[in-house]
């Protein structure tokens, strides 16, 4: 009795069978993963039998989806998709980044214009605190806008894969 427990439950407890539920929900898991995705999102599918399929993702919005690429059209089979990547861009990265280093430069070569002009002036400075705090909120709004525009250009050129499925 113990002999033949053994040799039903070793398959499972090493993955070789997998129970029919586990398996359909994978699938459904995958199908909810490739409908959140949109048109023609750049993927990267790496199968069960070694292959890579890699282009844009179609069949919107249920189904059936296919990779296209150059070679042409290439139907997914969902029970064979191991794991599942999407390619982005870092351009909201590069734009926080960027924006908070512009708005900093910005604020000191505010603060260096607002000293200037009071050193220069003869009879000491006759500058407002409001106007001082134009000058300077004014680099650092100026500088914040520029720096989220260059950053946001970067990024969207450097490009990475996020892996979505499993």
């Amino acid at each position: 009795m113990f002999s033949r427990l053994a040799v039903l439950a070793t398959p499972l407890a090493m993955g070789a069978v997998t129970p029919a539920p586990a398996q359909d929900a994978g699938r459904h898991m995958l199908a909810a993963t490739l409908s959140s995705l949109g048109p023609m999102r750049t993927i990267r599918i790496l199968t069960s039998s070694g292959a890579t399929l890699q282009g844009d993702l179609s069949g919107f919005p249920s189904g059936p989806w296919s990779v296209v690429n150059r070679s042409g059209e290439t139907p997914i089979r969902l029970r064979e998709v191991d794991t599942l990547w999407r390619r982005r861009t870092e351009a909201h990265r590069g734009a926080t980044i960027g924006g908070t280093a512009g708005a900093v430069v910005g604020g000191i070569l505010g603060v260096a214009l607002l000293a200037f002009r009071n050193a220069s002036e003869v009879h000491g400075p006759s500058r407002t605190l409001e106007g001082g705090l134009l000058i300077v909120g004014g680099g650092i709004a100026l500088g914040g806008v520029a720096g989220i525009g260059i950053g946001a250009l970067v990024g969207s050129s450097t490009l990475h894969w996020d892996l979505i499925y499993p």
